[in-house]
């Protein structure tokens, strides 16, 4: 069963991990250690392998899922909009449709009148596709160490991370 406080967790681990990662982005600086990326990276992934099974969640922990990782999305946009080049105008694009999306599904959530299961919601190709994407964001972080590639990276994760929580929290 997904559990939904892992998205919660990973959102809220995203947060000071961008701002971090900005900062040495732009001092120049390599990541010596990316252990709290590849932290994150493990929970979505486990996520990704529990897709298929029901989850049972209160409507506040999926609110309190989904708004995490739109807080970490939020995160991004400020830091691209104080720090410009951080952030690719393509990746800002992407981010801000699925900051959009997430915003608006959270609002749908709030709509809902019943509380049950989540229906199954991610078909399996969905599920191969976060997955590859998971490991390439592993591999990824693996390999790099300057802190604007992994910044890349990491932008990339939160986005996946938005799009599991926008996928499972919802009806």
């Amino acid at each position: 069963m997904a559990d939904l406080a892992d998205i919660k967790k990973a959102g809220e681990e995203l947060v000071p991990l961008i701002k971090e990662l900005v900062a040495l982005a732009k001092a120049g600086k390599d990541r010596d250690d990316p252990v709290k990326e590849i932290r994150v990276i493990n929970k979505l992934k486990k996520l990704t392998a529990e897709a298929d099974e029901e989850t049972s969640a209160s409507m506040q922990e999926r609110a309190e899922a989904m708004i995490a990782s739109h807080t970490a999305l939020t995160e991004i946009l400020i830091e691209a909009a104080l720090n410009r080049g951080t952030v690719s105008d393509i990746d800002l694009i992407n981010i801000r449709a699925r900051h959009d999306a997430l915003g608006n599904a959270i609002g749908l959530l709030f709509e809902q009148s019943a509380i049950g299961a989540i229906r199954k919601l991610m078909t399996q190709d969905e599920i191969d596709i976060i997955a590859d994407s998971l490991k390439k964001a592993d591999e990824d972080i693996a390999a790099r160490r300057q802190a604007k590639a992994v910044l890349d990276t990491i932008i990339g994760v939160a986005m996946t991370g938005a799009k599991i929580a926008t996928k499972l929290a919802t009806l």
